[in-house]
């Protein structure tokens, strides 16, 4: 019995940790001078629950996929990312307008949690709340793309919307996201 104890509370500590918590931000840089408020997701938005599967393409490194889940309920955004063995990687938490919390189960992961909430939110949440969030930079739709503009005019970041595909490209820091639903 006492063994069985033993080895209960190693693998315990173990997993504990393993866990690393990220800084709670409010705020994330999304390209040079520009930054936008992490907000709440929209209310009607409330019930939504979106899996995907991500390829990733980082400048200078190889293509990874990843795989995620975004529900949000009454008012809080969980997603929850893993590797396509389902290996855990990170969790994101964002409850109304307090600063997002995430947990990274994996270290040294080249996934920030920030980046990937002010992703969703420039893909996703209505134009004048983006905008309304952003600071240094504004949000426009020209020809069916959003299109993130810097204060000097010059588009940073594209993305568009196809049927259940997602583009995201950021041309400033020279990365590439699909995201492709999974039903």
């Amino acid at each position: 019995m006492p063994i069985r104890l033993i080895l209960c509370v190693f693998i315990g500590l173990s997993l504990f940790a393993c866990t690393a918590t990220g800084p709670r931000e409010s705020e994330v840089s999304v390209a040079e001078g520009v930054t936008l408020k992490l907000t709440a997701p929209p209310v009607s938005f409330d019930g939504q629950n979106w899996f995907w599967r991500m390829t990733i393409r980082p400048p200078g490194q190889k293509q990874q996929v990843i795989l995620a889940q975004m529900v949000i309920n009454e008012g809080t955004l969980n997603v929850v990312m893993m590797t396509p063995a389902g290996l855990p990687l990170l969790s994101i938490e964002k409850q109304g307008q307090q600063p997002l919390s995430a947990n990274y189960f994996v270290p040294q992961t080249q996934v920030h949690a920030a980046s990937i909430l002010a992703d969703i939110q420039l893909a996703h949440w209505p134009l004048a709340r983006v905008n309304a969030a952003l600071s240094g930079g504004r949000l426009v739709i020209e020809r069916g793309l959003r299109q993130l503009i810097d204060g000097q005019g010059r588009i940073v970041m594209q993305i568009q919307q196809q049927e259940t595909e997602l583009h995201i490209e950021h041309k400033q820091r020279g990365y590439r996201i699909r995201l492709a639903e999974i039903e």
